[in-house]
């Protein structure tokens, strides 16, 4: 079958690569995005593939280093931070013994401009173990415990770092531009906070605020029957009572937020209602809520998900230039006890070999029946277009709880940068990519049409609109030509903003695509007539067997 141009009419467009601007509507979530839907439309998202030309830093990722945040420096430069010393989970040997091998964890900062070749690294921050190796600022560390590295972003001043030692959570502040060993506590005196060990850190840019999405034990919601109760405490735990390291009878993992406005004082969980947000932090009590505010927790859907299901991790990201939030959320579940401590079950089996004894490395030593289970997949969550910020924790959507952003054991411990028209992941495993804005997009598999929000026209007029798309055509018949595969299209109309007539000239018939996919699509309309800059106009799009992913205005 001979593959079509994109055509509007008569008009033959090629394909570009033009760069969008902020003015985009992004169409992830297919609840919140359509304006006055028709026909049965559903969320198509995407998984992120494995680019095999481009690298990650050279760094030996099997000794225990971990890619965990990046930035664009500026246009054309990028910026790869890789803690050094202790991966995500325990450092340990073959016998699953816990070592000390490592005096403590650098943070080393590369810099590419192709994600083939990096400049670097420069050593930002080294956190020592142990007392014995050493103090950060004043901070009285336990002897024995490790840093873990979290997360990181920025804004327009500086850089902020989060890393767990032992219980607390210490946040590290450097000025930019970087430099050798440019990152100092924040509080030098103490830690910042204790909480669970999985801060998620994120600057929302609306609020000028610090966001941690910060994990936290919420209670179980299932009936006693169900879950069971531990008779030691008399508390509800996890379904079935199975094996966990600490998600049991402390409750599920789930996502709950702390904020900061300078990165030193930071509030409460909001999932807690007493303690509330606000009360003064106690530095020698790791939190824990006496009563819980579930607007200020997004834990497991009881209906939708599995019922032990929990949230592990969640990283936050700007979409390109959208303005918009998306999320890939780490799902996790325990297992029962007499399968976790299988030697070759999962990642901890190996280091659980025997339930009458030893235990150095399950998980430390919980013990048989408390040991960590195998995660189950990263998972997209999407913000809505009016959120304020990520800590506004109602306006996530879920849409796609049961797809898979990755493969299999790749873990994403870092935000993306824009590349090329791409949003890129650097991880451990490789680099991941996804074409730019595709995160999800809105599917019809028969005819189906929605409405955008308002656009008002710059000073181009309508020679700016382009679309994100995939119509593209697939298939054949054996006697020549083709059926369903040839049946994408999409058409685009406008209309007037306030009274929803269409503009003359701009019928849906003098706009229409075929068998093509892209990520900025001219937008033209045959022979229509020049619309004055400033007006206010929305689009009505048309489309069958094809997904559509954002339209927006070019500057």
């Amino acid at each position: 079958m001979a593959i079509l141009p994109l055509v509007c009419w008569a008009l033959v467009i090629t394909a570009t690569n033009s760069p969008p601007t902020d003015d985009v509507q992004l169409f992830m979530d297919p609840v919140s995005d359509l304006y006055s839907p028709w026909g049965l439309m559903e969320g198509n998202p995407s998984a992120l593939t494995k680019d095999p030309t481009l690298q990650m830093p050279n760094v030996n990722y099997t000794a225990g280093a971990t890619v965990f945040a990046a930035f664009d420096v500026q246009p054309g430069t990028y910026e790869i931070f890789v803690a050094i010393g202790r991966p995500g989970e325990p450092f340990h040997d073959v016998n699953g013994k816990l070592t000390q091998n490592y005096t403590g964890v650098s943070v080393n900062r590369y810099t590419t401009t192709d994600f083939i070749s990096y400049e670097g690294p420069t050593t930002v921050l080294f956190l020592p173990n142990g007392p014995s190796y050493g103090v950060v600022g004043n901070l009285t560390l336990k002897d024995g415990n490790i840093w873990t590295v979290k997360s990181m972003d920025r804004n327009e001043t500086g850089y902020l770092l989060m890393a767990y030692y032992g219980d607390a959570c210490a946040a590290f502040y450097s000025p930019m531009p970087l430099a050798s060993n440019s990152f100092k506590p924040t509080n030098p005196d103490s830690v910042n906070f204790k909480d669970h060990d999985d801060t998620n850190l994120v600057y929302s840019r609306t609020t000028k605020t610090w966001v941690d999405m910060q994990i936290m034990s919420a209670p179980w919601l299932c009936t006693e029957a169900w879950c069971g109760k531990d008779p030691s405490t008399n508390q509800v735990v996890c379904p079935q009572n199975l094996s966990d390291n600490g998600g049991c009878a402390g409750g599920p993992r789930s996502v709950s937020v702390r904020t900061s406005t300078d990165g030193i004082t930071w509030s409460g969980d909001w999932g807690c209602s007493d303690p509330g947000p606000n009360e003064p932090y106690k530095p020698d009590d790791r939190a824990k809520c006496k009563q819980y505010n579930e607007s200020g927790i997004r834990r497991a859907d009881p209906v939708l998900d599995p019922p032990e299901m929990q949230f592990y991790r969640i990283r936050v990201f700007y979409v390109g230039n959208s303005g918009r939030f998306a999320a890939h959320a780490l799902q996790y579940a325990a297992s029962p006890a007499e399968v976790n401590n299988i030697s070759n079950y999962g990642y901890w089996g190996p280091y659980c070999p025997d339930p009458n004894g030893g235990f150095d490395m399950c998980h430390k030593g919980h013990g048989y029946g408390k040991m960590h289970g195998p995660h189950i997949m990263e998972e997209w969550w999407v913000g809505s277009a009016n959120q304020t910020g990520p800590e506004d924790l109602q306006a996530w959507a879920r849409p796609y709880k049961r797809f898979r952003v990755v493969p299999h054991d790749v873990w994403l411990m870092s935000q993306p940068v824009v590349y090329n028209n791409m949003h890129v992941w650097v991880s451990d495993s490789g680099v991941y990519t996804v074409p730019l804005y595709r995160i999800s997009g809105i599917y019809a598999a028969g005819n189906g049409q929605f409405s955008t929000r308002v656009f008002t026209l710059g000073e181009t007029g309508t020679s700016a609109f382009y679309m994100n798309l995939d119509a593209s055509w697939q298939g054949n018949i054996i006697t020549g030509g083709c059926d369903e595969g040839c049946a994408a299209y999409v058409m685009v109309e406008l209309q007037n903003a306030s009274s929803g007539t269409v503009l003359p000239g701009y019928e849906r018939g003098n706009c229409i695509l075929m068998n093509t996919t892209d990520t900025h699509a001219p937008l033209r309309w045959k022979d229509a007539p020049a619309l004055k800059p400033g007006t206010q106009v929305r689009m009505r799009i048309y489309f069958r067997e094809a997904t559509i992913y954002a339209v927006g205005q070019s500057s």
